[in-house]
C-alpha cells in the first residue's frame, strides 16, 4: 500500500504542523500563512513562505524515517522569477545532502530529492531560500514523502479524499 508520510501535505486544514523556526536546514525568520489564491497544486490552499530575503530562511515539517530505507521527498513550489529554492531533509543524525538549488521560473515546479535514512527517528523536511535578495516569497503545495527511489504521482488529492478512494490514518492532515 502506497502512503504519503508527510503529516500535512496539503494546506487545506491549515499550516499548523509547518514551522519557520531554526532547524538543521532552516534559518528562523520566514512568516508562514495559508494562501487561497496562488500557488495551489490541489484543493484550494497553499503554504505561503514569506522570507526576509535571508539565505536559508524557509519552512519545515517533521516526519519519521527508518534507518536504511530510501525516501523521496517532493513538493510543488512557485517562487519569484530567478529566486533559488531547495528541498532537503535531515538532521544531525540522519544527515541528508539535498539536491542543488532550483532556479524559479514564476510557474509551479515540482522539486524533489532522494536519500537513504542513516538512522531511525524523526527528521525534518524543508523548503529553503538559497540565495539572499530578490523576490523571495514562495508558495508550496502537494508535498510528498514516500519510501521510493523517485517521486510518484501526488496523493491524496482532494478528489480522492472526497470519493473515499484515499483517507487519513488518524487525524485529518496529521497522519
Amino acid at each position: 500500500t502506497r502512503r504519503n508520510l508527510c503529516p500535512s501535505p496539503s494546506m487545506e486544514m491549515g499550516t499548523g504542523l509547518w514551522g519557520s523556526g531554526s532547524t538543521y536546514w532552516v534559518l528562523a525568520g520566514a512568516i508562514l500563512s495559508q494562501e487561497s489564491s496562488f500557488g495551489i497544486f490541489d484543493g484550494t490552499k497553499s503554504l505561503k513562505i514569506a522570507t526576509n530575503g535571508i539565505q536559508y530562511e524557509g519552512a519545515s515539517i517533521a516526519f519519521n524515517v527508518v534507518s536504511g530505507v530510501e525516501y523521496t521527498i517532493s513538493g510543488y513550489i512557485v517562487g519569484g522569477v530567478g529566486s533559488q529554492w531547495q528541498i532537503g531533509a535531515g538532521d544531525g543524525t540522519v544527515g541528508v545532502t539535498p539536491d542543488p538549488a532550483v532556479v524559479m521560473t514564476g510557474n509551479q515546479q515540482r522539486i524533489s530529492t532522494t536519500f537513504t535514512a542513516g538512522a531511525t527517528g524523526a527528521t525534518t523536511l524543508a523548503f529553503r531560500l538559497m540565495v539572499a535578495g530578490g523576490s523571495n516569497n514562495a508558495y508550496v503545495d502537494g508535498v510528498m514523502v514516500e519510501p521510493a527511489p523517485s517521486a510518484g504521482t501526488y496523493f491524496p488529492t482532494t478528489a480522492q479524499l472526497a470519493s473515499g478512494e484515499a483517507g487519513w490514518l488518524g487525524a485529518t492532515e496529521a497522519s
